[in-house]
């Protein structure tokens, strides 16, 4: 029979050691697993992440009014336009040329015998983004498209009408009651730029917009030219305006405010 070893203190210290040194471990764990499962549970890291997102946007939109503050306060060059007959302020790179007495234009009658400015262009470089022609000799009763704002004359609308249904023919209406336009005043008159095209307030009395109906033409109150001879010469400010094919909405900006500086010289 095997006498029976009985463990010395020495063992016995060391495997109480080992023990305690694995129930320490398993106590750690527990107690992280038990944190991390509270951090969760209250959406600790969701908060977190949703936290860092906003602080992601906020920076983003930092940037971006910082771009658009710079694309703002870049300054434009101008400079004063003075001719025989208009002046203007033009932004670098662009220019006005002036036509007079019958040149600049073929939208005359043999015999108008015009005299002042009847022809006027609005260039960038050498492209001709704007162009008026002096009109002498055209009339008509037919109103084939009315331009219909927000702020219409419904009178007025109703005289266009009936007009056309005399002569059998029918009004189109452009609605243009929920489309973006640029209002300038050019040579006396309200202008609203849609696109590309032009109309002018007809009757200022009534706090109305009524456009003509002949879109590409435009009367003025301020500008004018003379036409026919003594004791019949009358003043005209009948004109017929181009926009070029190739402006772009960069260009159209700086046209209009070309246009709104324009004043009769």
């Amino acid at each position: 029979m095997q006498p029976e070893i009985m463990p010395t203190t020495v063992q016995e210290e060391k495997k109480k050691k080992s023990v305690l040194f694995y129930i320490n471990i398993f106590l750690l764990l527990a107690v992280l697993g038990l944190g991390a499962y509270i951090l969760v549970k209250e959406g600790f890291w969701i908060k977190k992440q949703e936290h860092e997102i906003k602080e992601t946007e906020k920076a983003t939109e930092k940037k971006k009014e910082e771009g658009s503050i710079i694309v703002e306060v870049k300054e434009t060059k101008y400079t004063n336009f003075t001719g025989e007959f208009v002046k203007a302020q033009l932004p670098e790179g662009w220019s006005i040329k002036e036509y007079k007495d019958g040149d600049g234009t073929k939208l005359m009658v043999d015999d108008s015998n015009p005299k002042g400015l009847t022809g006027l262009e609005v260039k960038k470089g050498e492209t001709v983004m704007f162009k008026l022609e002096g009109l002498d000799g055209y009339g008509s009763n037919y109103c084939g498209e009315l331009a219909h704002f927000k702020d219409f004359g419904k009178e007025y609308e109703d005289e266009i009408r009936t007009q056309n249904e005399e002569t059998g023919a029918e009004t189109k209406i452009l609605d243009y009651t929920s489309t973006p336009y640029t209002e300038t005043n050019l040579f006396g008159i309200k202008t609203r730029r849609v696109e590309k095209t032009l109309y002018y307030d007809t009757i200022e009395e009534g706090g109305y917009f009524e456009p003509q109906c002949v879109k590409n033409v435009l009367i003025f109150k301020d500008l004018k030219f003379a036409v026919g001879k003594a004791p019949n010469k009358k003043e005209k400010g009948d004109y017929q305006y181009t926009l070029s094919e190739d402006v772009n909405e960069e260009n159209l900006v700086m046209l209009d405010g070309i246009l709104q500086s324009l004043k009769v010289k």
